[in-house]
C-alpha cells in the first residue's frame, strides 16, 4: 500500500523490504506496548470493534463515489445492483451506529 501511494518506487526492492520490515516490526510492538499501557485486553478489543464500525460507512460510501464518479458508463452496473450497492452502504452505516452506540453504552 505504501508503495502505492506513491512513497517509493514500486520497482525499489530494497525500499519495499525496508518498510515490509519496519512494518512488521511496528505490527507486533504497538499491540505489545498497548497492552503494557492499558493492560486490559477486553478494552482492547472494544476499542478495536468500535474502529472498524467506524470504517463500514467510510467504505460504503468511498465505494458509492467511486462508482458514480470514477467508473465509466459504459461498464457501470444498472438498475438493481446499484440499488443493492446504495442499500448495504445505508445498511453499515446504521450498523456501524447501532454498534457504537450499544458498545460505548452496553
Amino acid at each position: 500500500m505504501v508503495g502505492m501511494l506513491g512513497a517509493y518506487k514500486r520497482t525499489d526492492y530494497a525500499m519495499r523490504l525496508r518498510v515490509t520490515q519496519t512494518s512488521v516490526v511496528l505490527l507486533l510492538a504497538v499491540p505489545a506496548i498497548f497492552f503494557m499501557f492499558v493492560g486490559e485486553p477486553v478494552l482492547m478489543v472494544t476499542i478495536g470493534g468500535v474502529a472498524q464500525a467506524l470504517m463500514l460507512p467510510v467504505i460504503g460510501f468511498v465505494t458509492l463515489y467511486l462508482r458514480y464518479r470514477h467508473l465509466p458508463q459504459s461498464i457501470a452496473p444498472k438498475g438493481w445492483l446499484t440499488l443493492a450497492l446504495w442499500v448495504s452502504a445505508v445498511v453499515m452505516g446504521v450498523m456501524m451506529s447501532y454498534s457504537v452506540v450499544y458498545r460505548l453504552t452496553g
